[in-house]
């Protein structure tokens, strides 16, 4: 089927206290800009099948879009900040601040994998933690971050020997399509983009310079 770009890295206006964009939205846009598909990971909240596919009837969509459920949770690492991390697979809502031990064996009883949230980013990123926990992979290019956070993260997943993936981290209009990864087949399910995350088969995407310039722009005009 060919290849497939899917944005591993999405909040939604009705689910994320900082989401600012419907979901339909997001994925008409996205279905639009030619992305193959999309995980939504807001904060404390894993959307469930049925809501999803409410979503995809209102954004008028074919089966052949991807959308699938994640969650980004904010970890602890013994009582200080740990940092972000995208969770693939458990269903069940985590709470922000939970220690990183314990999310990790979550992941594990859920049979998911999980990717290093824009990792260099002071505080709020898991990469100075990422060599002590099993982190499936690191967000080498985030939207919202743009090329020195990238350059700083590419340096830190050769380091550590991890793949790269990339997502738009989207938050308001601007920010959609502005990242992704891209996977050599359509994955089927989440299970499937863990293999091919996990193998390195699949690569991080962003989107030309100038349209990067353009939505940063527009962010600053937005607020």
């Amino acid at each position: 089927m060919g290849t497939c770009l899917i944005d591993l890295h999405c909040h939604t206006k009705e689910k994320s206290f900082d989401g600012q964009v419907p979901a339909a939205e997001i994925v008409a846009r996205l279905a639009g800009l030619g992305f193959g598909g999309v995980v939504f990971t807001d904060h404390e909240h894993t959307w469930q099948p049925a809501e999803l596919e409410e979503v995809r009837r209102a954004a008028d969509v074919g089966a052949d879009f991807l959308l699938f459920a994640g969650q980004e949770t904010r970890t602890s690492v013994d009582g200080g900040a740990g940092g972000d991390l995208l969770l693939y697979g458990p269903t069940e809502d985590l709470a922000d601040g939970m220690e990183a031990l314990d999310v990790f064996r979550r992941l594990k009883e859920g049979g998911g994998f999980c990717v290093a949230a824009h990792p260099s980013v002071p505080m709020i990123g898991f990469g100075r933690h990422a060599g002590a926990f099993p982190v499936t992979a690191l967000e080498v290019w985030n939207g919202r971050y743009g090329t020195k956070v990238a350059r700083e993260s590419r340096a830190l997943a050769q380091r550590l020997a991890l793949p790269g993936v990339g997502g738009s981290d989207t938050h308001v209009p601007a920010d959609i399509g502005g990242g992704g990864t891209l996977f050599p087949e359509h994955p089927g399910s989440l299970a499937d983009i863990g293999r091919m995350v996990a193998s390195g088969a699949c690569r991080p995407w962003r989107p030309a310079a100038a349209t990067r310039l353009m939505r940063w722009l527009n962010r600053r005009e937005t607020g």
